[in-house]
């Protein structure tokens, strides 16, 4: 998470219910990561998603670190609008139950939707920050 913070600018935000980190303006995201060498499946997300869950889902961005063992490989980010095909996926589940066990968010998914920001490109930087301004 540390390594994560400083790359992306961010502050940790306290405790573990809410949002995990702020940026310099002020901004609240979402942050996942995953260990390919033990999980391939996808991000983790909540033990117990409802539609609550799903509704503060979608009003922050996210970023997703992949990583191969202790070596972070890429940072995606993504706006709640490019996650809206989970989330609808996720609401049309919850018709049938009360809550979702831990739904995942496929690696793949990320890597296709997401705008990747790490490794950074010298040519072209993506600044999370102001990346989240125009989306929100």
């Amino acid at each position: 998470v540390l390594q994560q913070l400083v790359l992306l600018n961010f502050d940790q935000l306290p405790g573990r219910e809410g949002n995990d980190a702020v940026s310099e303006s002020g901004i609240e995201w979402e942050m996942k990561s995953i260990n390919l060498e033990t999980s391939a499946s996808g991000f983790s997300t909540n033990h117990h998603t409802t539609y609550d869950i799903i509704d503060k889902y979608r009003q922050v961005p996210w970023s997703f670190a992949i990583y191969r063992g202790i070596r972070l490989e890429s940072i995606y980010i993504m706006s709640p609008q490019m996650l809206e095909p989970m989330f609808q996926h996720w609401e049309e589940k919850l018709q049938t139950v009360a809550h979702l066990n831990n739904p995942k968010i496929p690696v793949k998914f990320v890597k296709e939707k997401g705008i990747q920001v790490y490794p950074f490109n010298k040519r072209n930087p993506i600044n999370p920050d102001e990346a989240a301004r125009q989306w929100l």
